[in-house]
């Protein structure tokens, strides 16, 4: 009798604390992620904020909610942090990294270099002639489009120097401070610097490789489609496109043109953005291909609202498609030849990706990766 009476007094009250928590971190995570470039209705529901009430949704936000939290606290995140600091200080002794190197005017447009040469001064490096001329890794972190630091990816530099690379690990601008064309813009410029300046750390500007993880991924993948678009229409004045009906016309004829005029805001854009110099290379880990795919997989876990891809690629079907490498691969197959296209493209494209993904299991996140991988493939062949 007494254990019916203490269920019928507290089970309601613990159900009543369950819930009233999880709309609780709903809302909170709501209210800090989901605000921005949100467009309310009208003005009477200007001082509303968005929240959601479905039980389901608010369910799903607790459970990438927590998932980030044992993430934090038992992931590597500290660990790495603590060992960046150890590194920095042993690192003074040899002076093999130049940490903070502006690249652009922004303020998150700095750069640290590692290398195999030591540092007589700030302004000056003594490069061994056994050390020069090494091929370049340009690594740039995901981090959903709004966070991530390039201090964390130091253990990579060190390694991946230690493999005989010159290695550069940039930061760059993160939403909401930008957008994806801000974003590609960085990357471009990073791109530039280190072919400019990258000799005086021994490393060799014509073997520039760029590698990715998650949203970096994209960011290198689409930032050389593009530059590919920019090289293509740069020379279209001059050459003969070689199209498959066609090899009298111009490179890029307005039927194609339409199909690729999204990638870029105007043509005067297109016209004037520089193209990048050759890059050997492209290692994707885990990338995002396809914007309109992933899209749907935030939907299936009802994290769409608060992840800031949709906000990041323009919030729009165009937007989308103008920041999907993929889409843009496939749009220019339309109109050139596979083997013409390939002279514009890095001759080696490498693609990682894993069974597990932060504990996502492969009928998950890593089947939508290695799916829109195996179109980016299937698009360059």
């Amino acid at each position: 009798m007494l254990d019916i009476e203490w269920v019928i007094r507290y089970v309601p009250i613990f159900i009543s604390v369950i819930v009233v928590s999880s709309y609780g971190i709903a809302w909170l995570v709501y209210l800090k992620y989901s605000q921005t470039d949100f467009r309310r209705i009208s003005v009477a529901c200007f001082l509303l904020p968005r929240l959601p009430l479905s039980p389901i949704r608010v369910w799903k936000i607790n459970i990438a909610f927590f998932s980030h939290i044992r993430f934090i606290l038992f992931g590597p995140a500290l660990r790495i942090l603590l060992q960046h600091w150890k590194l920095r200080i042993q690192e003074k002794n040899y002076q093999r990294i130049h940490f903070d190197i502006n690249y652009g005017v922004q303020k998150n447009n700095v750069l640290d270099v590692y290398f195999a040469g030591r540092q007589i001064h700030q302004q000056q490096q003594q490069i061994d002639a056994s050390v020069s001329d090494k091929p370049v890794i340009i690594f740039v972190f995901g981090g959903s489009w709004n966070s991530g630091d390039k201090q964390i990816y130091s253990l990579l530099g060190s390694r991946l120097r230690s493999c005989g690379y010159v290695v550069v690990i940039p930061n760059y601008t993160l939403y909401p401070d930008g957008k994806i064309t801000e974003m590609t813009n960085d990357i471009r410029q990073v791109v530039l610097w280190t072919y400019t300046n990258i000799k005086d750390y021994g490393g060799d500007p014509s073997k520039i490789f760029l590698m990715g993880h998650s949203a970096g991924a994209h960011l290198c993948s689409l930032t050389v489609v593009q530059s590919t678009l920019t090289l293509l229409e740069s020379r279209s004045q001059t050459s003969a496109r070689p199209n498959k009906s066609d090899n009298n016309t111009t490179l890029l004829p307005d039927e194609s043109r339409t199909n690729i005029a999204n990638t870029f805001a105007s043509d005067e854009e297109l016209y004037q953005m520089e193209p990048l110099p050759n890059i050997c290379g492209l290692v994707l880990v885990a990338g995002v291909f396809d914007i309109f795919a992933h899209f749907h997989f935030e939907s299936k876990r009802g994290v769409e609202e608060i992840s800031p891809m949709a906000r990041v690629m323009g919030n729009s079907p165009d937007g989308f498609s103008s920041s999907s490498p993929v889409i843009i691969l496939q749009k220019i197959r339309n109109s050139l030849t596979i083997d013409y296209l390939r002279e514009y493209l890095p001759p080696n494209v490498l693609l990682i990706h894993g069974e597990k993904i932060l504990g996502c299991k492969i009928a998950n996140s890593s089947v939508l990766i290695a799916n829109s991988a195996i179109t980016l493939v299937q698009s360059l062949n």
